[in-house]
């Protein structure tokens, strides 16, 4: 069978297959690093979600993945219809795809941290600081728990790279004689199984798989953790670019405060023209104090008063204890 195979198409399944486990390892990593946000899931449960969650991440990661190796795919076709696998381009190729990969590894990694602060995958928020790239890494480097997670994405990349290296090898060692028809054959065959990766689903009278199919449970951790953080990341990008994201249609500020002032019955007074005079309807004595504290990217379960066992906020809690939340 393998005659009939162009050996740059078990290359290249070879290689999905490889980055599969360790985009599989990461979302297990992080699973297991927030597994206390399961603990309203029965326990009975678990295990079946866990095991549905892992499945539909496999199909989210083989969907960017197929985006990812597009490319390499194009070049190992021309290399081996026009070149029979030339040296320099599989070289090439080589390059390119540990780049790709490296890639996608490394945002599986950026999004623990980041998972750890805002409860949800990785979008292009991220960026919001790289305007000010020595703060960007000072706030990285000086973290130590950040090292923890550091040192193991370069553990992987070095053991993808030389397993990238092997598979190469192993795969490229012997040279096939395959008629031209075959290879165009095998080519359009290949093709249509990256059209389908590429959708996530066979069912042509459903949309592409997208972050709506994820929401397959009642359990924030469960839906977030299906999806594949570099997919979050390229799907908020490119959301981002639609113009009716960018769009902002808002009235005119005099017209704003004419209707705030009708609708609330507000007059108004010399600081600001919506204020209103507030007489307390009780007798008494001592006035309590009113503070508004909002937070920016704050997750609820982050809070102690939220079943939280970090310590993350001390002194949110404390306030919390003695006050109305």
């Amino acid at each position: 069978m393998k005659k009939y195979i162009p050996n740059y198409i078990l290359y290249l399944f070879k290689v999905y297959f490889l980055s599969i486990w360790v985009l599989t390892f990461l979302r297990l990593a992080e699973l297991y690093l927030n597994w206390d946000l399961t603990a309203s899931i029965p326990k009975s449960d678990r295990i079946t979600y866990l095991f549905k969650t892992i499945v539909l991440g496999v199909r989210f990661d083989t969907v960017i993945l197929v985006y990812f190796l597009a490319l390499p795919f194009l070049v190992l076709f021309l290399n081996d219809l026009l070149f029979k696998n030339n040296s320099k381009g599989l070289k090439l190729v080589k390059i390119l795809v540990f780049f790709l990969l490296s890639i996608l590894f490394f945002i599986g990694g950026a999004d623990i941290p980041y998972f750890g602060h805002f409860n949800y995958r990785l979008t292009i928020a991220a960026l919001m600081w790289m305007d000010n790239p020595s703060f960007v890494f000072g706030m990285i480097f000086q973290e130590p728990s950040y090292w923890g997670i550091l040192i193991p994405i370069i553990l992987i990349l070095f053991l993808f790279y030389r397993s990238n290296n092997a598979i190469v090898k192993n795969t490229f060692q012997q040279n096939q004689v395959i008629h031209w028809a075959n290879k165009l054959t095998a080519f359009i065959l290949f093709s249509g199984i990256l059209f389908f990766g590429l959708r996530g689903k066979f069912d042509f009278d459903q949309s592409p798989l997208g972050p709506v199919d994820a929401y397959y449970s009642d359990y924030s951790i469960m839906n977030q953790m299906a999806m594949n953080p570099a997919f979050t990341f390229l799907k908020s990008l490119t959301d981002a670019q639609k113009s009716s994201n960018q769009e902002i249609d808002l009235m005119d500020n005099q017209l704003a405060i004419e209707k705030v002032k009708k609708y609330l019955v507000r007059t108004g007074n010399a600081y600001s023209p919506i204020t209103q005079q507030v007489i307390p309807d009780s007798s008494l004595t001592t006035k309590p104090n009113v503070v508004l504290i909002m937070m920016e990217g704050l997750s609820a379960v982050r809070l102690e008063a939220f079943g939280s066992k970090h310590n993350c906020t001390p002194f949110l809690d404390s306030l919390a204890k003695q006050s109305v939340l």
